[in-house]
């Protein structure tokens, strides 16, 4: 029986404007780190990376797995699992 299930998701034509605007740390870590808690997941920890140009890579840490966002604001591109 499957343990959990690895979900995928890549966002395309996103607005540079909205894929920048996850570039603005601390908010979106933290809007982020609190859903995971709401969905009942226990957050180890979590590490984010802004680009010096523009792009974002953050992942979080859960007992239960792991979830993570990249951004390429410059190719109208966001992705996570």
């Amino acid at each position: 029986a499957p343990v959990g299930r690895h979900i995928t998701l890549d966002f395309y034509r996103v607005p540079k404007a909205m894929a920048v605007a996850l570039e603005d740390t601390p908010s979106p870590q933290k809007k982020v780190s609190s859903l995971i808690k709401q969905a009942g997941m226990t957050l180890l920890g979590h590490s984010c990376h802004v680009f010096e140009v523009q792009g974002i890579t953050c992942v979080w840490l859960l007992s239960e797995s792991h979830l993570s966002l990249h951004t390429w604001p410059e190719h109208g591109y966001a992705g996570g699992n």
